[in-house]
Protein backbone atom coordinates (compact mmCIF):
# COMPACT_ATOMS: atom_id res chain seq x y z
CA UNK A 1 0.00 0.00 0.00
CA UNK A 2 2.58 2.37 0.86
CA UNK A 3 4.57 1.58 -2.51
CA UNK A 4 1.42 2.55 -4.62
CA UNK A 5 1.31 5.81 -2.49
CA UNK A 6 4.49 6.39 -3.80
CA UNK A 7 3.87 5.63 -7.04
CA UNK A 8 0.70 7.83 -7.53
CA UNK A 9 2.88 11.01 -6.04
CA UNK A 10 5.61 10.24 -8.59
CA UNK A 11 3.34 9.83 -10.92
CA UNK A 12 1.39 13.49 -9.80
CA UNK A 13 4.85 14.78 -9.99
CA UNK A 14 5.89 13.84 -13.55
CA UNK A 15 2.81 14.81 -14.86
CA UNK A 16 3.24 18.46 -13.35
CA UNK A 17 6.25 18.63 -14.97
CA UNK A 18 5.02 17.44 -18.42
CA UNK A 19 2.30 20.14 -18.66
CA UNK A 20 4.28 22.83 -18.02
CA UNK A 21 6.70 22.11 -20.64
CA UNK A 22 3.85 21.67 -23.03
CA UNK A 23 2.70 25.19 -22.30
CA UNK A 24 5.81 26.76 -22.53
CA UNK A 25 6.37 25.13 -25.36
CA UNK A 26 2.43 26.01 -26.86
CA UNK A 27 3.25 29.77 -25.64
CA UNK A 28 6.90 29.60 -27.80
CA UNK A 29 4.57 29.35 -30.75
CA UNK A 30 2.78 32.50 -30.07
CA UNK A 31 2.59 35.22 -31.69
CA UNK A 32 3.00 33.42 -35.50
CA UNK A 33 5.61 33.43 -37.26
CA UNK A 34 6.72 36.54 -39.75
CA UNK A 35 4.49 38.77 -37.06
CA UNK A 36 6.41 41.39 -35.29
CA UNK A 37 6.29 40.40 -31.71
CA UNK A 38 4.40 43.74 -29.95
CA UNK A 39 2.98 46.25 -32.17
CA UNK A 40 4.96 48.67 -34.75
CA UNK A 41 3.97 52.12 -34.87
CA UNK A 42 3.98 54.92 -37.74
CA UNK A 43 4.46 58.04 -35.63
CA UNK A 44 4.52 61.08 -38.08
CA UNK A 45 4.87 61.29 -42.21
CA UNK A 46 6.67 64.35 -43.78
CA UNK A 47 7.75 65.77 -46.73
CA UNK A 48 10.84 67.94 -47.73
CA UNK A 49 10.67 69.96 -50.72
CA UNK A 50 14.07 71.05 -52.99
CA UNK A 51 15.68 74.07 -51.59
CA UNK A 52 13.61 77.66 -51.62
CA UNK A 53 10.66 75.89 -52.18
CA UNK A 54 7.71 74.84 -50.52
CA UNK A 55 6.24 72.77 -53.71
CA UNK A 56 7.59 70.47 -56.34
CA UNK A 57 6.92 71.25 -60.31
CA UNK A 58 5.70 67.61 -62.06
CA UNK A 59 7.93 65.25 -63.56
CA UNK A 60 10.92 67.67 -62.83
CA UNK A 61 11.54 68.41 -59.14
CA UNK A 62 12.32 65.52 -56.32
CA UNK A 63 10.42 65.79 -52.70
CA UNK A 64 11.39 62.95 -49.96
CA UNK A 65 8.93 61.82 -47.68
CA UNK A 66 10.41 61.04 -44.42
CA UNK A 67 8.93 57.98 -42.21
CA UNK A 68 9.38 58.13 -38.40
CA UNK A 69 8.81 54.72 -37.00
CA UNK A 70 9.01 52.90 -33.89
CA UNK A 71 9.79 48.71 -34.48
CA UNK A 72 8.94 46.40 -31.52
CA UNK A 73 11.36 43.14 -31.23
CA UNK A 74 11.32 41.24 -34.38
CA UNK A 75 12.89 38.03 -34.86
CA UNK A 76 14.79 37.62 -37.80
CA UNK A 77 12.83 37.10 -41.21
CA UNK A 78 9.97 38.84 -39.46
CA UNK A 79 8.39 42.06 -41.58
CA UNK A 80 6.11 45.04 -40.89
CA UNK A 81 4.16 46.89 -43.41
CA UNK A 82 3.64 50.98 -44.10
CA UNK A 83 0.71 50.87 -46.59
CA UNK A 84 0.52 53.29 -49.12
CA UNK A 85 -3.25 54.44 -50.63
CA UNK A 86 -2.30 53.23 -54.13
CA UNK A 87 -1.58 56.81 -55.90
CA UNK A 88 -0.61 56.44 -59.58
CA UNK A 89 0.71 59.96 -59.88
CA UNK A 90 3.60 59.08 -57.51
CA UNK A 91 6.42 57.68 -58.17
CA UNK A 92 9.59 56.40 -56.58
CA UNK A 93 12.48 53.40 -57.15
CA UNK A 94 11.45 49.95 -55.81
CA UNK A 95 15.04 48.87 -55.59
CA UNK A 96 15.53 47.32 -51.97
CA UNK A 97 18.23 48.56 -49.68
CA UNK A 98 19.18 48.24 -45.75
CA UNK A 99 19.39 50.07 -42.88
CA UNK A 100 22.73 49.21 -41.53
CA UNK A 101 22.42 45.54 -40.64
CA UNK A 102 19.56 45.40 -38.91
CA UNK A 103 16.32 45.43 -41.56
CA UNK A 104 15.83 45.58 -45.59
CA UNK A 105 13.59 47.81 -46.70
CA UNK A 106 11.62 46.92 -49.80
CA UNK A 107 9.47 49.88 -51.88
CA UNK A 108 6.42 48.75 -53.89
CA UNK A 109 3.87 50.19 -55.36
CA UNK A 110 1.61 49.61 -52.01
CA UNK A 111 4.19 50.71 -49.78
CA UNK A 112 7.33 49.85 -47.77
CA UNK A 113 8.02 46.49 -46.07
CA UNK A 114 10.35 46.35 -43.29
CA UNK A 115 11.76 42.86 -43.02
CA UNK A 116 14.91 41.78 -40.06
CA UNK A 117 18.00 40.89 -40.85
CA UNK A 118 18.25 39.70 -37.65
CA UNK A 119 17.33 39.53 -34.30
CA UNK A 120 16.43 43.14 -33.14
CA UNK A 121 15.35 44.98 -30.06
CA UNK A 122 12.64 47.87 -30.25
CA UNK A 123 14.49 50.70 -32.27
CA UNK A 124 13.22 54.28 -33.26
CA UNK A 125 14.08 54.33 -37.01
CA UNK A 126 13.87 57.07 -39.98
CA UNK A 127 12.91 56.19 -43.22
CA UNK A 128 13.76 58.80 -46.19
CA UNK A 129 12.29 57.81 -49.79
CA UNK A 130 12.50 60.63 -52.23
CA UNK A 131 9.46 60.68 -54.64
CA UNK A 132 8.20 62.83 -57.80
CA UNK A 133 5.25 63.70 -59.32
CA UNK A 134 4.23 61.79 -62.79
CA UNK A 135 1.73 63.48 -64.24
CA UNK A 136 0.96 66.95 -65.37
CA UNK A 137 -1.54 69.43 -63.56
CA UNK A 138 -3.73 72.44 -64.95
CA UNK A 139 -2.89 74.78 -62.03
CA UNK A 140 -1.34 74.07 -58.42
CA UNK A 141 -2.98 71.35 -56.37
CA UNK A 142 -2.48 70.24 -52.79
CA UNK A 143 -3.08 66.26 -52.27
CA UNK A 144 -3.04 64.47 -49.31
CA UNK A 145 -1.53 60.94 -49.02
CA UNK A 146 -1.68 58.64 -46.42
CA UNK A 147 -0.04 55.79 -45.32
CA UNK A 148 -0.83 53.08 -42.30
CA UNK A 149 0.83 51.22 -40.38
CA UNK A 150 -0.91 48.81 -38.29
CA UNK A 151 -4.14 50.65 -38.60
CA UNK A 152 -3.43 53.99 -37.51
CA UNK A 153 -3.45 55.98 -40.43
CA UNK A 154 -0.60 59.08 -40.88
CA UNK A 155 -1.05 61.35 -44.01
CA UNK A 156 0.92 64.62 -45.42
CA UNK A 157 -0.25 67.29 -48.10
CA UNK A 158 2.17 67.65 -51.24
CA UNK A 159 2.02 70.39 -52.96
CA UNK A 160 2.64 70.44 -56.79
CA UNK A 161 2.83 72.94 -59.66
CA UNK A 162 2.27 72.01 -63.30
CA UNK A 163 5.29 71.95 -65.67
CA UNK A 164 6.01 73.85 -69.20
CA UNK A 165 8.92 73.79 -71.49
CA UNK A 166 9.70 75.07 -74.68
CA UNK A 167 10.20 73.22 -78.20
CA UNK A 168 13.68 74.06 -79.85
CA UNK A 169 13.17 75.02 -83.30
CA UNK A 170 15.80 72.44 -84.76
CA UNK A 171 14.25 69.25 -82.99
CA UNK A 172 13.02 66.40 -84.79
CA UNK A 173 13.05 64.20 -81.93
CA UNK A 174 13.09 63.97 -78.03
CA UNK A 175 14.00 61.29 -75.89
CA UNK A 176 12.63 62.21 -72.18
CA UNK A 177 12.86 60.11 -68.60
CA UNK A 178 9.76 60.78 -67.01
CA UNK A 179 10.47 59.14 -63.55
CA UNK A 180 10.07 55.90 -61.75
CA UNK A 181 6.28 54.06 -62.12
CA UNK A 182 4.52 53.04 -58.72
CA UNK A 183 5.45 49.42 -59.74
CA UNK A 184 9.41 50.19 -59.84
CA UNK A 185 9.43 50.54 -63.90
CA UNK A 186 10.97 53.39 -65.26
CA UNK A 187 8.70 55.58 -68.26
CA UNK A 188 10.47 56.97 -71.32
CA UNK A 189 8.75 59.13 -73.66
CA UNK A 190 9.41 60.08 -77.47
CA UNK A 191 7.95 63.37 -78.26
CA UNK A 192 8.18 63.13 -81.93
CA UNK A 193 8.21 65.66 -84.60
CA UNK A 194 7.15 68.39 -82.66
CA UNK A 195 7.76 70.85 -85.61
CA UNK A 196 6.01 68.98 -87.78
CA UNK A 197 8.21 68.66 -90.62
CA UNK A 198 7.71 67.05 -93.87
CA UNK A 199 9.86 64.20 -93.01
CA UNK A 200 10.61 61.97 -96.37
CA UNK A 201 12.93 59.04 -97.27
CA UNK A 202 15.19 58.04 -99.91
CA UNK A 203 17.13 54.70 -101.76
CA UNK A 204 19.93 56.90 -101.01
CA UNK A 205 18.87 58.46 -97.85
CA UNK A 206 16.65 56.44 -96.34
CA UNK A 207 14.47 57.28 -93.17
CA UNK A 208 15.56 55.49 -89.97
CA UNK A 209 13.90 56.18 -86.66
CA UNK A 210 15.79 53.89 -84.02
CA UNK A 211 15.20 53.98 -79.93
CA UNK A 212 18.24 52.33 -78.15
CA UNK A 213 18.18 51.11 -74.63
CA UNK A 214 21.02 51.47 -72.35
CA UNK A 215 22.41 49.24 -69.85
CA UNK A 216 20.71 47.28 -66.82
CA UNK A 217 17.47 47.40 -68.08
CA UNK A 218 14.76 45.95 -71.26
CA UNK A 219 12.06 47.17 -73.14
CA UNK A 220 8.41 46.27 -71.61
CA UNK A 221 6.82 45.54 -74.78
CA UNK A 222 3.23 45.93 -74.09
CA UNK A 223 4.19 49.20 -72.65
CA UNK A 224 4.17 50.93 -75.90
CA UNK A 225 1.17 53.13 -76.44
CA UNK A 226 1.67 55.95 -79.27
CA UNK A 227 -0.93 58.81 -79.82
CA UNK A 228 -1.87 61.98 -82.27
CA UNK A 229 -0.77 65.24 -81.42
CA UNK A 230 -2.67 67.70 -83.57
CA UNK A 231 -1.31 71.04 -82.06
CA UNK A 232 2.32 69.98 -80.63
CA UNK A 233 2.85 73.51 -78.99
CA UNK A 234 1.60 76.70 -79.21
CA UNK A 235 2.30 80.28 -81.00
CA UNK A 236 4.97 81.08 -78.04
CA UNK A 237 6.23 77.76 -79.04
CA UNK A 238 5.73 76.23 -75.74
CA UNK A 239 5.37 72.23 -76.12
CA UNK A 240 1.90 70.32 -75.40
CA UNK A 241 1.96 67.76 -73.04
CA UNK A 242 -1.46 66.66 -73.65
CA UNK A 243 -2.32 64.26 -76.75
CA UNK A 244 -4.81 63.97 -78.74
CA UNK A 245 -6.26 59.86 -80.07
CA UNK A 246 -4.45 56.51 -78.60
CA UNK A 247 -3.05 55.76 -82.77
CA UNK A 248 -3.87 51.99 -83.37
CA UNK A 249 -1.76 52.48 -86.48
CA UNK A 250 1.25 53.45 -85.67
CA UNK A 251 0.81 51.29 -82.12
CA UNK A 252 0.11 48.34 -83.86
CA UNK A 253 3.15 48.97 -86.48
CA UNK A 254 5.49 49.73 -84.16
CA UNK A 255 4.62 46.39 -81.96
CA UNK A 256 4.32 44.09 -84.89
CA UNK A 257 5.73 45.41 -88.16
CA UNK A 258 8.53 47.46 -87.01
CA UNK A 259 11.72 45.68 -85.16
CA UNK A 260 11.17 44.85 -81.70
CA UNK A 261 13.42 43.85 -79.19
CA UNK A 262 14.30 44.37 -75.56
CA UNK A 263 16.88 46.73 -76.39
CA UNK A 264 14.69 48.79 -78.16
CA UNK A 265 12.15 49.24 -81.44
CA UNK A 266 13.42 50.51 -84.82
CA UNK A 267 11.77 51.36 -88.18
CA UNK A 268 13.80 51.60 -91.95
CA UNK A 269 12.00 52.71 -95.46
CA UNK A 270 13.97 54.20 -98.35
CA UNK A 271 10.39 55.05 -99.79
CA UNK A 272 9.19 57.04 -96.61
CA UNK A 273 6.05 59.10 -97.11
CA UNK A 274 4.74 58.75 -93.58
CA UNK A 275 4.01 55.67 -91.40
CA UNK A 276 2.25 52.82 -92.89
CA UNK A 277 -1.03 52.33 -92.08
CA UNK A 278 -3.23 48.62 -91.59
CA UNK A 279 -5.17 49.78 -94.76
CA UNK A 280 -2.42 50.24 -96.94
CA UNK A 281 -2.16 53.83 -96.68
CA UNK A 282 0.37 56.29 -95.15
CA UNK A 283 -0.20 58.62 -92.60
CA UNK A 284 1.34 62.26 -93.27
CA UNK A 285 5.24 62.93 -92.81
CA UNK A 286 4.44 66.53 -91.11
CA UNK A 287 1.96 64.18 -88.31
CA UNK A 288 3.53 64.62 -84.37
CA UNK A 289 3.39 61.71 -82.40
CA UNK A 290 3.75 60.92 -78.62
CA UNK A 291 5.46 57.60 -77.48
CA UNK A 292 5.32 55.90 -74.03
CA UNK A 293 7.15 52.88 -73.30
CA UNK A 294 8.54 51.70 -70.13
CA UNK A 295 12.14 49.38 -68.85
CA UNK A 296 12.81 46.84 -66.69
CA UNK A 297 15.35 46.92 -64.37
CA UNK A 298 17.49 43.69 -65.00
CA UNK A 299 21.09 45.16 -62.76
CA UNK A 300 19.71 47.35 -59.80
CA UNK A 301 23.49 47.72 -60.05
CA UNK A 302 23.87 50.64 -62.52
CA UNK A 303 24.40 54.16 -61.18
CA UNK A 304 22.90 55.56 -64.25
CA UNK A 305 20.19 54.12 -66.28
CA UNK A 306 20.12 56.07 -70.09
CA UNK A 307 18.16 55.61 -73.31
CA UNK A 308 18.70 57.42 -76.85
CA UNK A 309 16.50 57.94 -80.09
CA UNK A 310 17.34 58.73 -83.22
CA UNK A 311 16.21 60.12 -86.92
CA UNK A 312 17.51 60.43 -90.36
CA UNK A 313 15.63 61.30 -93.37
CA UNK A 314 15.42 64.26 -96.32
CA UNK A 315 13.29 67.18 -96.54
CA UNK A 316 10.33 66.97 -98.61
CA UNK A 317 9.30 70.08 -100.64
CA UNK A 318 12.75 71.71 -101.41
CA UNK A 319 12.72 71.76 -105.29
CA UNK A 320 13.64 68.08 -106.38
CA UNK A 321 16.53 68.45 -103.68
CA UNK A 322 16.72 65.92 -101.04
CA UNK A 323 18.45 67.78 -98.39
CA UNK A 324 19.35 65.07 -95.16
CA UNK A 325 18.03 65.95 -91.73
CA UNK A 326 18.56 64.00 -88.85
CA UNK A 327 18.48 64.65 -85.10
CA UNK A 328 19.37 62.52 -81.71
CA UNK A 329 18.50 63.07 -78.14
CA UNK A 330 19.76 61.35 -75.09
CA UNK A 331 17.68 60.48 -71.30
CA UNK A 332 18.69 59.52 -68.02
CA UNK A 333 17.83 58.60 -64.65
CA UNK A 334 20.34 58.46 -61.96
CA UNK A 335 19.39 55.24 -59.53
CA UNK A 336 20.15 55.32 -55.70
CA UNK A 337 23.46 54.18 -53.87
CA UNK A 338 21.68 50.91 -52.18
CA UNK A 339 21.70 51.04 -48.72
CA UNK A 340 24.06 54.83 -48.82
CA UNK A 341 22.50 56.05 -45.93
CA UNK A 342 22.80 59.73 -47.27
CA UNK A 343 19.81 61.29 -49.73
CA UNK A 344 22.41 64.14 -50.61
CA UNK A 345 24.36 62.71 -52.94
CA UNK A 346 23.70 65.25 -55.87
CA UNK A 347 24.88 63.83 -59.09
CA UNK A 348 24.59 64.09 -63.19
CA UNK A 349 25.96 63.53 -66.39
CA UNK A 350 27.35 65.10 -69.59
CA UNK A 351 27.21 63.64 -73.04
CA UNK A 352 28.82 64.52 -76.12
CA UNK A 353 29.47 63.57 -79.79
CA UNK A 354 33.44 64.36 -81.78
CA UNK A 355 32.74 65.04 -85.40
CA UNK A 356 34.06 66.06 -88.45
CA UNK A 357 33.97 69.61 -88.77
CA UNK A 358 33.34 69.27 -92.39
CA UNK A 359 30.70 66.71 -92.61
CA UNK A 360 29.01 66.64 -88.97
CA UNK A 361 27.87 62.90 -89.98
CA UNK A 362 31.50 61.39 -89.34
CA UNK A 363 31.91 60.44 -85.91
CA UNK A 364 35.43 60.87 -84.55
CA UNK A 365 36.52 57.97 -82.64
CA UNK A 366 39.60 57.83 -79.88
CA UNK A 367 39.19 61.76 -78.87
CA UNK A 368 40.29 61.74 -75.34
CA UNK A 369 39.34 64.63 -73.28
CA UNK A 370 39.57 65.72 -69.86
CA UNK A 371 36.93 67.45 -67.35
CA UNK A 372 37.96 69.72 -65.01
CA UNK A 373 36.41 71.11 -61.94
CA UNK A 374 36.21 75.23 -60.91
CA UNK A 375 39.76 74.64 -58.94
CA UNK A 376 41.39 73.30 -62.67
CA UNK A 377 41.47 69.74 -60.69
CA UNK A 378 40.82 66.61 -63.25
CA UNK A 379 38.06 65.04 -62.32
CA UNK A 380 38.03 62.82 -64.83
CA UNK A 381 38.59 61.32 -68.57
CA UNK A 382 36.66 59.75 -71.37
CA UNK A 383 37.81 58.41 -74.93
CA UNK A 384 35.13 58.79 -77.90
CA UNK A 385 33.43 55.44 -78.95
CA UNK A 386 33.64 54.58 -82.49
CA UNK A 387 30.66 56.90 -83.74
CA UNK A 388 32.20 59.67 -81.80
CA UNK A 389 30.09 59.52 -78.84
CA UNK A 390 30.82 59.39 -75.09
CA UNK A 391 28.96 60.35 -71.49
CA UNK A 392 30.43 60.48 -68.16
CA UNK A 393 27.81 59.88 -65.47
CA UNK A 394 28.13 60.72 -61.16
CA UNK A 395 29.41 63.92 -61.85
CA UNK A 396 28.65 66.05 -58.58
CA UNK A 397 27.22 69.44 -59.00
CA UNK A 398 29.19 72.13 -59.89
CA UNK A 399 30.72 73.94 -62.75
CA UNK A 400 32.92 72.17 -65.27
CA UNK A 401 35.34 72.48 -68.36
CA UNK A 402 35.60 69.73 -70.97
CA UNK A 403 39.40 69.69 -72.36
CA UNK A 404 40.56 67.97 -75.41
CA UNK A 405 43.59 66.47 -74.66
CA UNK A 406 44.14 63.95 -77.42
CA UNK A 407 42.35 64.41 -81.43
CA UNK A 408 41.33 61.91 -83.23
CA UNK A 409 43.99 60.13 -85.56
CA UNK A 410 44.27 62.71 -88.48
CA UNK A 411 42.64 65.88 -87.04
CA UNK A 412 43.89 68.74 -85.35
CA UNK A 413 43.33 69.13 -81.76
CA UNK A 414 40.54 71.51 -80.79
CA UNK A 415 41.85 73.26 -77.88
CA UNK A 416 38.47 75.08 -76.60
CA UNK A 417 37.40 74.55 -73.57
CA UNK A 418 33.74 73.80 -73.57
CA UNK A 419 32.22 74.59 -69.80
CA UNK A 420 28.69 73.29 -68.39
CA UNK A 421 27.51 73.00 -65.02
CA UNK A 422 25.41 69.84 -63.24
CA UNK A 423 22.82 71.45 -61.10
CA UNK A 424 19.01 70.97 -60.56
CA UNK A 425 18.41 72.88 -63.66
CA UNK A 426 21.03 71.07 -65.61
CA UNK A 427 21.19 67.79 -64.14
CA UNK A 428 21.86 65.99 -67.22
CA UNK A 429 23.54 67.96 -70.33
CA UNK A 430 23.92 67.53 -73.41
CA UNK A 431 26.57 69.05 -75.26
CA UNK A 432 26.16 68.16 -78.77
CA UNK A 433 28.45 67.85 -81.35
CA UNK A 434 32.28 68.73 -81.04
CA UNK A 435 33.72 69.59 -84.86
CA UNK A 436 37.69 68.73 -85.65
CA UNK A 437 39.19 70.05 -88.83
CA UNK A 438 41.37 67.62 -90.69
CA UNK A 439 44.99 68.40 -90.89
CA UNK A 440 45.05 68.47 -94.32
CA UNK A 441 42.26 70.71 -94.67
CA UNK A 442 43.68 74.33 -95.67
CA UNK A 443 41.21 75.94 -92.92
CA UNK A 444 42.54 75.56 -89.16
CA UNK A 445 40.22 75.76 -85.95
CA UNK A 446 40.23 79.20 -84.98
CA UNK A 447 39.84 78.31 -80.93
CA UNK A 448 38.99 81.81 -80.34
CA UNK A 449 35.75 81.42 -82.63
CA UNK A 450 33.00 79.23 -82.16
CA UNK A 451 32.57 77.21 -85.23
CA UNK A 452 29.67 78.00 -87.70
CA UNK A 453 28.05 74.50 -89.25
CA UNK A 454 27.45 74.98 -93.15
CA UNK A 455 24.12 75.40 -93.70
CA UNK A 456 21.95 73.08 -96.10
CA UNK A 457 20.17 74.86 -99.31
CA UNK A 458 16.93 74.63 -97.54
CA UNK A 459 13.77 76.74 -97.59
CA UNK A 460 13.99 79.50 -95.17
CA UNK A 461 10.82 78.46 -93.33
CA UNK A 462 12.82 74.75 -92.50
CA UNK A 463 12.42 74.27 -89.20
CA UNK A 464 15.48 71.83 -88.40
CA UNK A 465 19.36 72.43 -89.55
CA UNK A 466 20.95 68.66 -89.60
CA UNK A 467 24.44 70.58 -89.12
CA UNK A 468 23.40 72.99 -86.19
CA UNK A 469 24.77 71.59 -82.91
CA UNK A 470 22.11 70.84 -80.30
CA UNK A 471 22.00 72.40 -77.27
CA UNK A 472 20.43 71.20 -74.07
CA UNK A 473 16.73 72.49 -73.40
CA UNK A 474 16.43 74.37 -70.39
CA UNK A 475 12.79 74.51 -68.86
CA UNK A 476 11.58 77.98 -68.38
CA UNK A 477 11.70 79.41 -64.86
CA UNK A 478 8.25 81.24 -65.97
CA UNK A 479 4.68 78.87 -66.35
CA UNK A 480 3.24 81.06 -69.25
CA UNK A 481 0.00 78.54 -69.37
CA UNK A 482 -1.39 75.64 -67.93
CA UNK A 483 -1.03 72.76 -69.73
CA UNK A 484 -3.78 70.09 -69.86
CA UNK A 485 -3.51 66.97 -68.07
CA UNK A 486 -2.28 64.03 -70.43
CA UNK A 487 -4.13 61.12 -70.54
CA UNK A 488 -2.90 58.09 -68.09
CA UNK A 489 -5.04 55.49 -68.23
CA UNK A 490 -2.58 53.35 -70.93
CA UNK A 491 0.36 55.28 -70.01
CA UNK A 492 2.26 57.24 -67.09
CA UNK A 493 1.97 60.58 -68.64
CA UNK A 494 5.33 61.99 -66.73
CA UNK A 495 8.15 64.01 -67.74
CA UNK A 496 11.40 65.67 -67.13
CA UNK A 497 13.98 64.29 -64.42
CA UNK A 498 13.49 62.99 -61.16
CA UNK A 499 15.85 61.95 -58.53
CA UNK A 500 15.91 58.37 -57.34
CA UNK A 501 15.43 56.91 -53.87
CA UNK A 502 18.56 57.04 -51.67
CA UNK A 503 17.51 56.15 -47.52
CA UNK A 504 18.94 58.61 -44.81
CA UNK A 505 18.22 56.51 -41.68
CA UNK A 506 18.35 57.40 -38.10
CA UNK A 507 18.17 54.18 -35.58
CA UNK A 508 17.92 54.29 -31.74
CA UNK A 509 17.37 51.44 -29.35
CA UNK A 510 15.04 51.34 -27.34
CA UNK A 511 14.86 49.28 -23.91
CA UNK A 512 13.34 45.85 -23.96
CA UNK A 513 11.25 45.76 -20.81
CA UNK A 514 9.10 42.65 -22.06
CA UNK A 515 11.03 40.94 -19.26
CA UNK A 516 9.90 42.11 -16.48
CA UNK A 517 6.25 44.17 -17.50
CA UNK A 518 2.68 42.62 -16.72
CA UNK A 519 1.03 41.65 -19.72
CA UNK A 520 -0.65 44.87 -21.57
CA UNK A 521 -4.75 44.98 -22.35
CA UNK A 522 -4.73 43.65 -25.98
CA UNK A 523 -1.61 41.65 -25.94
CA UNK A 524 -3.66 38.28 -25.45
CA UNK A 525 -1.55 35.78 -26.61
CA UNK A 526 0.02 35.55 -23.30
CA UNK A 527 -2.87 33.99 -21.69
CA UNK A 528 -3.56 30.91 -22.93
CA UNK A 529 0.06 29.38 -21.89
CA UNK A 530 -0.46 31.32 -18.32
CA UNK A 531 -3.89 29.56 -17.97
CA UNK A 532 -2.66 25.97 -19.38
CA UNK A 533 0.14 25.97 -16.04
CA UNK A 534 -2.17 26.93 -13.89
CA UNK A 535 -4.24 24.22 -14.66
CA UNK A 536 -0.76 21.95 -14.98
CA UNK A 537 0.07 23.19 -11.06
CA UNK A 538 -3.42 22.20 -9.90
CA UNK A 539 -4.00 18.97 -11.50
CA UNK A 540 -1.19 17.57 -10.38
CA UNK A 541 -1.06 19.20 -7.25
CA UNK A 542 -5.08 16.98 -6.53
CA UNK A 543 -3.52 14.00 -7.97
CA UNK A 544 -0.54 14.38 -5.70
CA UNK A 545 -3.07 14.48 -2.71
CA UNK A 546 -4.88 11.49 -4.13
CA UNK A 547 -4.60 8.44 -1.74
Amino acid sequence: MQAKKILQKWQGLFLIAILIIGSVFFQSFLPTQGQAAGKATLNKVSITYPDGQDYITAFKDTATLHFDVELQTLKKGDSVTIDFAADSQIGYNNTSFNIGDAYTITPSASGLTITALKDTKPASTTIDIPCNYVQNTTSEITKSLVFTMQDVSQSVDISVKPYQETVPENELVKNVCFGFNPDGTISWGIYYNYNKVDIAGTPSIPYTFENNIGPGQKLVPDSINVYTVSAPKDANDIRNLDHDAFDYDIDYFIKSLGTLTKNGFAYSSDHFNGFPTTTGNYEAGTNAYMIFYSTEITDPSVGVYTNNVSIQGTLAGSGGQDVKIQDESFASITAPASGSGDSGDLIGSVTFQKVDKNDPTIGLTGAVFAVQDEQGNEVATVTTDNDGKASLNNLPYGSYKLIEITAPDGYERNDTPVPFEISDTTQHVDLGKITNTKKDDPTPVNPSEPDTPDKPDTPADTPTNPDEPKTPVKTPDTQKTPTPVPDTTKTPSQIGKTSTPSVSVTTTETPDTSNTSLPRTGDSHDVPGILAGFAAIALGYTLYRRK
